[in-house]
């Protein structure tokens, strides 16, 4: 009904993987107007949805729990970028934010991105926004992930150069940590293409999809260097954001879907939350685009 393929991938050793499909009651939570994409999710500690925007440079707030039918508030816009695309939390309640210039066609302009923050401590309903740094050499910065969590080192998947980056908090200086084939763009779409795109650290691993090769991991240290050989964990196209659950269960969906995480509280820890790009891939010319949608599977 939604065309969403949903891959729960079990890590269950450093050599076993234990992939199967999965259904469950899939729920609306938000449809955006038409033209817009919904780009990445996080999730607040008191469990509201944040959600960026692709189509222009907003995040919105989204109530899971909602005792009425609550439109999706917007919290923070970015009138010097045209765009967001992914965000995390780096710490409780403070959000980096990738910002650039680009548009959906995939114009963009080099050397324009740069990670912000969103920080809602001390019960702020609109957070107060301030720049982390400027990153002119990223060609788009997609995915991001802190190495550990409290942790001061930030990566960030830059899809379309096929490399992930490690930003210094503190310093505020960035390099290169992984760079190799199983980051690049692949396949007949290589040039011009996405590689490596959902990232998230975990038990001393960075694991990563690449678009067009499937789900990967590789053992990091906690300044964020790479300890060993890369391992292919599932081997699939499409693919693109990913979570984890509490028993280690790798949820990843396809066709459509741009981001992925399950829920923070005791309600909803099972519930996994999806937002959507809407109709940008069957685009008609002349014809409106069906916008994002925020859904939120239930198993």
């Amino acid at each position: 009904m939604l065309g969403l393929i949903l891959l729960l991938l079990h890590v269950c050793s450093a050599h076993a993987l234990c992939p199967n499909k999965t259904s469950g009651t899939i729920r609306q939570l938000a449809q955006f107007p038409n033209n817009t994409w919904v780009e990445n999710i996080a999730i607040r500690s008191n469990g509201q949805l944040l959600v960026t925007l692709f189509t222009s440079p907003d995040v919105y707030q989204i109530d899971p729990f909602p005792k009425h039918p609550v439109p999706p508030k917007l919290v923070a816009h970015f009138p010097d970028a045209l765009g967001l695309l992914g965000i995390t939390e780096i710490k409780e309640d403070v959000f980096a934010i990738a910002k650039g210039i680009f548009d959906p066609s995939g114009d963009l302009t080099p050397g324009s991105f740069l990670v912000w923050k969103a920080d809602f401590r001390g019960g702020r309903e609109m957070p107060t926004l301030s720049r982390i740094a400027d990153v002119p050499d990223t060609t788009i910065i997609n995915g991001m992930t802190l190495v550990k969590k409290g942790g001061r080192i930030l990566l960030l998947a830059d899809s379309l150069a096929g490399v992930v980056w490690r930003l210094n908090l503190d310093t505020l200086k960035y390099d290169i940590v992984l760079n190799d084939t199983t980051t690049r763009p692949n396949g007949a779409l290589a040039e011009g293409g996405f590689g490596v795109d959902g990232v998230r650290c975990r038990d001393g691993f960075l694991f990563f999809t690449n678009t067009n090769l499937g789900f990967f991991r590789v053992r990091i240290r906690d300044d964020g260097t790479v300890v060993e050989r890369v391992e292919r964990m599932a081997g699939f196209s499409g693919a693109d954001d990913f979570d984890f659950d509490d028993r280690a269960d790798a949820a990843t969906l396809l066709e459509g879907t741009t981001g992925v995480m399950f829920g923070r509280t005791k309600y909803d820890r099972s519930t996994l939350y999806v937002t959507t790009n809407g109709g940008f891939e069957e685009a008609v010319p002349g014809e409106p685009i069906p916008g994002g949608r925020v859904l939120a599977i239930d198993h």
